[in-house]
């Protein structure tokens, strides 16, 4: 179990943060969101791993719903670029831009597609 504490949330379904809140992690889920605590740790979450968050903001994952990590975003034409380099150096950037986006909080990503299926 995770308690990430007195942190910020955006959950999408409110029109504004909501906070200071904990949320409680068990396991895959998100097991409650709830005002955040200020006395003794409750009895169900002795042992877990508290997150401290203050001054943080918690949001979803962002859904990157067309990517083209094989292609470089940098150069003039991205596209003549993958058409003449090996493959090897098409998925080293792909691997790359993956990472950054995961970085800057894309949690899934669907493809526009790629030549070779490179993407993937």
């Amino acid at each position: 179990m995770i308690v990430i504490a007195n942190v910020r949330l955006i959950d999408g379904l409110a029109d504004a943060a909501r906070g200071p809140v904990d949320v409680v992690v068990d396991g895959e889920r998100i097991a409650a969101i709830r005002a955040a605590a200020t006395g003794p740790t409750p009895p169900g979450e002795l042992g877990a791993t508290r997150i401290d968050g203050t001054g943080r903001t918690l949001l979803a994952g962002f859904v990157d719903c067309h990517s083209h990590y094989p292609i470089d975003p940098l150069v003039e034409d991205g596209f003549v670029l993958f058409a003449q380099e090996p493959h090897e150096r098409t998925i080293l950037r792909a691997a790359r831009s993956a990472a950054a986006a995961l970085r800057a909080g894309v949690t899934t990503s669907r493809s526009g597609g790629a030549p070779g299926n490179l993407d993937v």
